[in-house]
């Protein structure tokens, strides 16, 4: 039942006297103790109000457990409850001060006596059952609960996961003994919408963030675990703080990339899913390409149904970012804010881009589904796709190609989204960081060429120290940075010991100081530059040994043991 129903139905339950021992079953984050507060807080019968709540979490014994009860009871009762208490416990109890007089080791049979009393006639909500600790077994529980319901008017409600009972001994006994004892079993499956308002009131999100494509998502993956909720509520307001975004109205589907991606991250959704196999696989193709693999894997068949299920088609820069949060805990905001900003200058951007998504799922739909419809028809429907096809990213353009070459006077029409395409790509600046243009498909070959000319002329604006930065912080190294490196040459070690900044000359020095203090890492690919420098070094000495300059440098490689610069 919803967290509606069965509120409704527990309440009205609670009323009557017959049921004397209650359970309210869900899985784990649904909101059955939220539920239960808010029973308590809105009821008018006293019982329900003065109820004892104990968390069964680590108690060892039912004398702990007893011990937590009666806690509850003392620290959440007013002065006139409390009078009470002590009123209606016996003569023997209201004179322990008497028998503390005469032997002291009586004080802890009298506060034991004391605690049973005080659960005399009461609704005790037990919570956390399977978290309970091993040396407290099930049966005791119940024994409890029997001796209490019977002998002392005690009425229970038991609120668990009964799917995480640990030990199948416990498990069995548990479904065996609940037959004996409990008088009716709830069964809570809180709704995602539910889940979602739960969330939401307690975890606001920014202004910016638009609450029903928010919500839309959350049904979309049909995500009832409340802490699950309250994560992506957590990870937007991080990827869309407004001082990120700016002003930018934020397009639905990055809310539900984020709200895609963050729920993978947590296994909310996706049996056979991870974060990182999700985003290998979608980060090289988009929908349609993942599709046509054969045989297909169960996990990217799985995941193929989810990224149609939250009409997610392609991967790109703000999805790869988003990414390396969820993995790292880190906001690139440079990286973002360079996002949002393009998206900004481009006001017509998300209008264009969710058109073309629309067409493009449009047309496949009809491609797989639609056996009336003849090759005219499919071209038509995808003319829109080929007019817009700046707004696809790499992997997308190139499967649109291969699915629409095929048809009857679809080869025109696949070159004419290739041709503009490419065009649109020409034009944009080139950020290998932020894109995978590796596939496992073959690459149009005006779509290879164009990738490999932007990466050719991005290699050569990367500095040396750049280029020796990032490879350090990624702890690996490519093209990018062997051309990078491999660039420089003694003269330009020369120029830049002797005329640079402080600053730059020093960030230089360390870059080169560390590819020769670990020589066998680097020496097979940056040999050349590591040598340069060396030399270059020893120029700057021979020419002034006396200097400032030249007695840094031979300090430099004498302590660092870098080998002798003064010859």
């Amino acid at each position: 039942m919803s967290m509606y129903e069965t509120k409704e139905q527990l309440v009205e339950l609670l009323k009557g006297g017959e049921n004397r021992v209650i359970s309210l079953v869900g899985r784990w984050g649904t909101g059955k103790s939220h539920l239960w507060n808010e029973i308590k807080k809105e009821s008018a019968e006293h019982r329900v109000k003065s109820s004892v709540y104990v968390s069964l979490f680590g108690v060892r014994n039912i004398e702990q457990l007893i011990q937590k009860a009666a806690k509850s009871i003392f620290l959440d009762a007013d002065k006139r409850e409390f009078r009470k208490l002590v009123n209606n416990l016996p003569a023997t109890i209201k004179g322990f001060g008497k028998i503390f007089g005469k032997d002291l080791s009586a004080i802890d049979d009298v506060i034991k006596v004391f605690e049973l009393k005080a659960l005399d006639n009461r609704l005790i909500v037990i919570d956390d059952i399977e978290r309970k600790h091993k040396d407290l077994c099930i049966d005791e529980i119940f024994g409890f609960i029997d001796e209490y319901r019977n002998q002392h008017g005690a009425r229970f409600v038991l609120i668990l996961n009964h799917d995480k009972i640990e030990g199948e001994d416990c498990a069995n006994l548990w479904h065996s003994l609940k037959e004996k004892v409990i008088e009716h079993e709830f069964h809570l499956d809180t709704t995602a919408q539910e889940a979602f308002e739960i969330a939401i009131k307690s975890m606001p999100t920014h202004e910016n963030i638009q609450h029903d494509v928010l919500l839309r998502n959350i049904e979309c993956g049909n995500i009832s675990n409340i802490r699950i909720v309250h994560k992506i509520i957590k990870v937007l307001n991080a990827i869309f703080d407004p001082k990120i975004v700016g002003s930018l109205c934020i397009p639905d589907y990055m809310i539900s990339a984020a709200v895609f991606l963050t729920a993978i991250h947590y296994r909310a959704i996706g049996n056979d899913l991870n974060l990182e196999f999700v985003m290998s696989k979608w980060s090289g193709q988009d929908v349609l390409g993942l599709s046509k693999k054969e045989p297909a894997e169960k996990a990217e068949r799985e995941l193929v149904d989810l990224l149609r299920k939250f009409s997610l088609l392609q991967c790109g820069d703000f999805e790869l970012e988003l990414n390396n949060y969820l993995k790292f805990g880190r906001i690139n905001e440079g990286a973002l804010t360079k996002i949002f900003t393009e998206l900004s200058k481009d006001i017509d951007r998300n209008h264009y881009y969710n058109l073309v998504c629309s067409s493009l799922e449009n047309s496949y739909e009809h491609m797989n589904w639609n056996h009336r419809a003849s090759d005219a028809d499919l071209v038509g429907m995808a003319q829109p796709v080929a007019d817009l096809a700046e707004y696809l990213n790499v992997g997308t353009i190139n499967s649109f190609y291969e699915a629409i070459s095929p048809l009857d006077g679809g080869k025109e029409l696949a070159e004419q989204g290739v041709d503009n395409w490419v065009k649109s790509f020409n034009s944009k600046e080139f950020n290998q960081e932020n894109n995978n243009y590796t596939f496992t498909t073959d690459l149009h070959q005006k779509i290879k060429s164009a990738i490999e000319n932007k990466k050719k002329s991005s290699y050569s604006k990367v500095s040396f120290v750049e280029a020796c930065n990032d490879m350090f912080r990624r702890e690996a190294w490519g093209a990018k940075h062997i051309t990078a490196v491999n660039n420089v040459s003694k003269e330009y070690f020369i120029l830049a010991l002797n005329e640079w900044e402080m600053k730059d000359r020093k960030e230089l020095i360390v870059c080169a100081t560390i590819l020769l203090k670990n020589k066998a890492m680097y020496e097979s690919q940056f040999g050349k530059a590591m040598n340069d420098f060396v030399e270059a070094c020893r120029q700057v000495v021979s020419n002034d040994r006396d200097s400032r300059h030249a007695q840094q440098l031979i300090s430099l490689f004498d302590s660092d043991e870098l080998g002798n610069i003064d010859d």
